[in-house]
């Protein structure tokens, strides 16, 4: 029979390491942002990188 999971715990780790990717590529880029000059140009940026990262360790670590 084929699952829908062939092995959770291999595809859920591959899940939470994307996702611990794309938290830190948003902080770092959140971090950068907000040393430029014209940062309140960036707010916008800043505002969905911030919901991005929020995503990414909801999934990760839930509530």
């Amino acid at each position: 029979m084929n699952s829908v999971i062939y092995n959770p715990t291999e595809k859920n780790q591959a899940c939470i390491d994307i996702c611990n990717q794309c938290m830190q590529a948003c902080e770092e880029c959140m971090t950068s942002c907000l040393h430029e000059p014209d940062v309140q140009d960036r707010i916008h940026c800043i505002k969905m990188l911030r919901d991005f990262a929020d995503i990414c360790a909801f999934t990760i670590y839930g509530s």
